[in-house]
């Protein structure tokens, strides 16, 4: 699993209710959501735009996500053991 996969970063709220302790399951999710909202103001501030690396908007029928060149990239990495991606750009607003 990638470091920043979403499984990765919601680890802790799946076994927390898996293990249904809610209470610790809430309190890592508001972490988690605390975290999102810092770093949107934060790029907010700097001008910067945010856009998904690895899926582009809208989605294909049933759902299905639509994966940008980079998303195709990790999905045959995923196959191949190849995790040779280039750093994400940044753009400014």
């Amino acid at each position: 699993m990638l470091p920043n996969e979403s499984r990765k970063t919601w680890e802790g709220v799946t076994e927390a209710i898996h293990a249904r302790d809610y209470s610790r399951a809430t309190q890592l999710k508001s972490e988690i959501e605390e975290r999102q909202r810092q770093k949107a103001t934060a790029r907010a501030a700097e001008g910067v735009e945010w856009r998904p690396r690895f899926f582009e908007a809208p989605a294909l029928a049933a759902g299905r996500p639509r994966l940008s060149a980079d998303g195709e990239k990790a999905l045959k990495g995923l196959h191949t053991g190849e995790y040779t991606l280039e750093p994400a750009a940044v753009t400014g607003a």
